[in-house]
């Protein structure tokens, strides 16, 4: 059936689709476990790692010619071959002047919610951005992770004032935002997307792609047009939440319930416990087996391709560092200040971002060497 379509429909392009996407990303050790290959296709699930695996044929395998333009899961994964640089002219007109990428203003702020406060991990920025949004109209829905659970469990899109403040905190875990956000998109049309470099671009991808922003529209039960805001996270690694757990089990005979706060500053991971305990040491002493080769072979750390991107580096403790990439970013943001959801500041270390943000590049080529000799692929995709 396959060789009739491709022999008497030429300008038909075959796409790529899960075949393609386990055998150049998923059996090369690239996954980032962002779980954009999943949001739109019901024939992908992920498992405990956000390691993404087919639970029923994939639609290209029972001969049709085509899913999307190269295939939805194949298109959505940002670790495949593309123009990292082309897609950011394509969203911001300009390829960002260094590692930080665009923006209109940098700027550090903190929530001022006593509720947010006491739950988060630095300023709370992004939990107020949450709550400003659906309070303000911006969107209808946004993602959270609640809790140190399983992705299925703990990943959701909520309206609820409450479990966005249940939510404060960073978890260092890979959560898959970008599944839950495509399979709501149904339900809610306007939402605000949580999520780091890989897991941002992936969304950018489908959403720029013009077939795959059609495939979305077409396909969800909705006249409401789709509109995205996306709050990005700097992040040097995230790690699968399975082989952390073994790993945390086997050192320090904890499991992911009895943490009650997570911490990685300047190269040191900080647990604490619900017993009162506190584990302090070096990030590659502690985790360094459980990094991901994605995550080493990443440039992104400060999610450039994002509408606002959030981050502890460049400020004072218990603030938030606040990069404003886009016109609709920044709406949201003067109308959280505005408002009284947060309070800002003029008290940012650029130089301390930017040296963090080169910092990944010996990382990238550590692992690239690395790869090289053992005749694996590397993500060059910048």
């Amino acid at each position: 059936m396959v060789e009739h379509f491709e022999t008497f429909v030429p300008l038909l392009k075959r796409s790529k689709g899960f075949e393609e996407l386990k055998k150049e990303v998923i059996d090369q050790d690239l996954c980032s476990g962002c779980g954009n290959c999943s949001a739109f296709c019901k024939n992908i699930d992920l498992d405990e790692n956000s390691k993404p695996y087919l639970v029923s044929d994939c639609t290209l395998e029972k001969g049709s010619i085509k899913c999307s333009l190269e295939g939805t899961c194949y298109d959505a994964c940002p670790m495949v071959p593309y123009d990292f640089k082309k897609l950011e002219e394509k969203i911001f007109g300009s390829v960002g002047k260094d590692w930080i990428g665009n923006y209109i203003k940098i700027v550090a702020a903190r929530s001022k919610d006593k509720r947010i406060l006491e739950r988060c991990q630095d300023g709370g920025v992004a939990t107020s951005l949450l709550i400003a949004a659906i309070e303000n109209n911006f969107v209808n829905a946004v993602t959270i992770v609640k809790g140190w659970k399983f992705w299925k469990e703990s990943v959701k899109v909520t309206n609820d004032i409450n479990e966005i403040i249940e939510a404060s905190g960073t978890k260092y875990l890979r959560s898959s935002t970008p599944n839950a956000f495509g399979k709501n998109l149904r339900y809610f049309r306007r939402i605000a997307v949580i999520g780091t470099g890989c897991q941002i671009a992936g969304i950018r991808k489908f959403m720029t792609e013009s077939s795959l922003k059609n495939l979305i529209e077409k396909t969800k039960e909705s006249e409401v047009p789709v509109d995205v805001y996306l709050i990005g996270l700097f992040c040097y690694e995230n790690f699968p939440m399975k082989d952390f757990e073994e790993t945390i089990k086997q050192k320090y005979n904890i499991t992911l319930e009895d943490i009650k706060k997570m911490d990685i500053k300047k190269g040191i991971v900080y647990i604490y416990t619900k017993d009162g305990r506190e584990i302090k040491e070096k990030v590659a002493k502690a985790l360094g087996k459980v990094a991901p080769s994605s995550c080493k072979l990443c440039k992104d750390f400060t999610a450039r391709l994002s509408d606002i991107s959030l981050g502890s580096v460049g400020t004072k403790a218990g603030y938030t560092t606040v990069i404003i990439r886009t016109k609709k970013g920044m709406e949201l943001f003067e109308k959280a200040v505005e408002k009284g959801y947060i309070e800002v500041s003029e008290e940012v270390n650029v130089d301390e971002i930017l040296k963090t943000a080169q910092s990944k590049l010996k990382y990238y080529e550590k692992e690239a060497n690395r790869r090289k000799e053992l005749g694996l692929r590397i993500v060059e995709n910048w």
